[in-house]
C-alpha cells in the first residue's frame, strides 16, 4: 500500500471514530485507532483544515495537564435527498449524520412529463442550496428515490406505472451540478434508511421494507447492501399475482397484490362500501375508531389481503426484519396487531422469534432519508 493510501486510510479511521464518539482527546483517538500520537496529530491538522473537526476546549484532568479535546463537525458537508411519489415530491438537506437540516414538500402535478419532473427536481435542489446559502463544494451528492423500476448505473427511471412515466434519464444532472446525482427505487431507498439509521435492527439483515402508498414495493437488504436482482427488478412485489383474473392493474396484468393492498385500493374499497365518491384515510381511521360497520368490513378484508403478499415475501427472502411503511403507517397498532396475529400466530411456517414485523420507526421519511444516504454511503462513518 502506498504512503498516500495509508494516509487516507488513517484519516478515514480517525474520522469514523470521531463521528461515532463525537468528542475525544488526541490520546483517546490514539487508543481507539492504534495509531501513534504524532500520526493522530498530523491527520487531525488536515481534518481541522478541511472543516470536519474542530477544537472543543479542555477535557477533565486525570493527573497532569488537561488534554485538548476535538469534536466532529456534522455540518462540514451535506447530502440532499429527493423522494418522488404520485401526488407529492419531498426534498431534504441533511448533515453527515443524515439528520434533516431543511425539508421541503410540494404537490406533484398529474401526468408530469419527463422534462417537467427533471425541472422540478432541479429547482428544488437549487432552492435548498440558496436557502442555506451553501456552495456546491460542500454537497457530497443528491439521491433521488423514485416509485418504479430504476437503473442506478445509467441514472434512469425505466418505468413508473403510477406516475405514467417511462425512460426518464437523470444523466443530464451531471452537467447541471458539480456533485454526483444518484437514483434508486423508493422502496430500496427506504430499506437502506431503515438498515443504516434504525437502531432497532442494529445493522442486522436480511431486512425487507414494504412501502405501501398508491402502489406497493419492497426494498431488500442482504449482506449490508441493496439486493436488486439480475435486472434491477427485485422488490416489485406489488405486481405479484394474488388473484388470477382479478382486478386490472396499471402494469397491464390482472390480480396484482397492489390492486388489493395499496392505499388506492383500500380507499377504492371504502368508497364502494360507503357509496361515496371521495374518502380519505383519516375518514377511514375515524370510522374504525367509532366502530362503523363499513369501515370494519373493509379494514378486516384489507389486512387479510395485505397478509397474503407479506407471507409470500417472508417465505421468499426469510428476512430477520420486515418493516411496513408509507401512508399506511397512520393506522399503527390497528394494522400491526392483526397482521402479526395472521402472519405469526396462525401460520405453521413462521414464528415470532424467526422474524420481526414492525412499523417503520422512520415514519414517512424513510425513502427521503434513504435517498440522502446514497451519497453518504462512501463517507467513513457508514463505509465498512
Amino acid at each position: 500500500m502506498s504512503v498516500k493510501n495509508i494516509r487516507i486510510q488513517n484519516r478515514n479511521k480517525i474520522l469514523k471514530v470521531l463521528a461515532q464518539r463525537r468528542l475525544l482527546t488526541r490520546q483517546e483517538i490514539a487508543l481507539e485507532t492504534g495509531m501513534s500520537l504524532p500520526t493522530v496529530a498530523s491527520n487531525l491538522e488536515d481534518l481541522i483544515r478541511d472543516g470536519f473537526v474542530r477544537e472543543a476546549g479542555m477535557a477533565e484532568s486525570r493527573g497532569g495537564r488537561r488534554p485538548l479535546q476535538v469534536e466532529f463537525v456534522p455540518d462540514a458537508r451535506y447530502s440532499i435527498g429527493i423522494e418522488v411519489r404520485p401526488g407529492k415530491i419531498k426534498a431534504a438537506l441533511t448533515n453527515l449524520y443524515a439528520e434533516p437540516v431543511l425539508k421541503r414538500e410540494e404537490r406533484l402535478p398529474e401526468r408530469l412529463s419527463p422534462a417537467g419532473l427533471s425541472a422540478l427536481i432541479e429547482r428544488m435542489i437549487r432552492e435548498l442550496l440558496r436557502e442555506e446559502d451553501l456552495l456546491p463544494e460542500v454537497i457530497l451528492g443528491v439521491g433521488i428515490a423514485l416509485p418504479g423500476v430504476t437503473d442506478p448505473e445509467r441514472k434512469v427511471l425505466e418505468v413508473a406505472p403510477n406516475l405514467h412515466l417511462q425512460n426518464v434519464s437523470f444523466e443530464e444532472f451531471g452537467k447541471l451540478f458539480p456533485f454526483p446525482v444518484m437514483v434508486e427505487n423508493e422502496a430500496n431507498a427506504s430499506a437502506l434508511g431503515e438498515h443504516m439509521l434504525n437502531g432497532h435492527c442494529n445493522g442486522e439483515d436480511p431486512v425487507v421494507y414494504i412501502s405501501i402508498t398508491e402502489g406497493i414495493g419492497a426494498g431488500i437488504i442482504i449482506g449490508g447492501d441493496i439486493y436488486r436482482g439480475a435486472n434491477a427488478r427485485a422488490g416489485e412485489v406489488g405486481h405479484v399475482t394474488i388473484f388470477p383474473q382479478g382486478r386490472l392493474c396499471n402494469c397491464g396484468k390482472k390480480g396484482c397484490w397492489e390492486r388489493y393492498a395499496s392505499i388506492s385500493a383500500l380507499l377504492e374499497d371504502y368508497s364502494f362500501e360507503k357509496k361515496k365518491e371521495e374518502v380519505t384515510l383519516e375518514e377511514l381511521l375515524e370510522g374504525l375508531e367509532g366502530g362503523e360497520p363499513e369501515a370494519m368490513t373493509v379494514w378486516d378484508r384489507y389486512v387479510e389481503y395485505l397478509s397474503y403478499g407479506i407471507h409470500n415475501v417472508i417465505l421468499s427472502f426469510d428476512p430477520r426484519f420486515v418493516y411496513i411503511g408509507g401512508e399506511i403507517a397512520i393506522f399503527g397498532s390497528r394494522l400491526m396487531d392483526p397482521l402479526n396475529r395472521i402472519l405469526l400466530e396462525e401460520s405453521s411456517l413462521c414464528e415470532d422469534h424467526d422474524v420481526s414485523i414492525l412499523l417503520s420507526p422512520l415514519g414517512g421519511d424513510s425513502a427521503l432519508l434513504g435517498a440522502a444516504l446514497l451519497p453518504l454511503k462512501s463517507f467513513p462513518l457508514y463505509a465498512g
